[in-house]
């Protein structure tokens, strides 16, 4: 905890600190949003991923990967 404002030899601390504060919640909320689109970008492919899984698996997948190539 801070201690009260009257022992701070510098005149208008307290304003600096409250700045401070709110540029600090921006750069949590910031990250926070980052991190959440993220996490939502990897559930996308995560599912993305498995029904493809899934289709190769039953075999309705493309037929250009069960082909043979030509060497």
């Amino acid at each position: 905890m801070l201690p009260p404002a009257r022992l701070y030899p510098v005149q208008g601390l307290s304003a600096n600190i409250t700045r401070m504060g709110i540029l600090v919640t921006i750069a949590i909320r910031l990250i926070e949003g980052m991190f959440a689109i993220g996490a939502i970008g990897s559930f996308i492919v995560l599912i993305l991923t498995a029904i493809e899984d899934i289709e190769t698996l039953a075999g309705v997948g493309d037929s250009k990967h069960t082909e043979e190539q030509p060497t």
